[in-house]
């Protein structure tokens, strides 16, 4: 099987897991409702709940994941091929650990 295919069969199948499966786990399982009314907009007080656009709401939520990348406390991923990696990984964590803690 070439690489092209398999891209391809993992392309649709991702495909039809996000279609089908999350409207399954919408609907059956978490029941999530449209309509329901957030807190921000219940409890907006133009300081600390405010409504917010949904891309503006992604980007925050994606920048606080990624950050989580960066902690100290982490472990590395030195498994598999990723072994051959690992100095550069520590060397780049330590530095902008260090550039962090110094303000540079």
């Amino acid at each position: 099987m070439s690489g092209s295919l398999v891209a391809a069969l993992s392309l649709v199948l991702f495909f039809i897991g996000y279609r089908y499966y999350s409207k399954f786990l919408a609907e059956k399982i978490y029941s999530l409702n449209p309509d329901a009314v957030t807190p921000a907009h219940r409890l907006n007080d133009g300081v600390d709940y405010v409504p917010t656009n949904k891309f503006v709401l992604w980007g925050h939520h994606f920048t606080s994941i990624a950050g989580v990348l960066l902690s100290w406390d982490q472990p590395l991923p030195c498994t598999g091929a990723g072994c051959r990696q690992c100095s550069g990984w520590c060397w780049e964590r330590f530095s902008l650990q260090v550039f962090t803690i110094l303000g540079c």
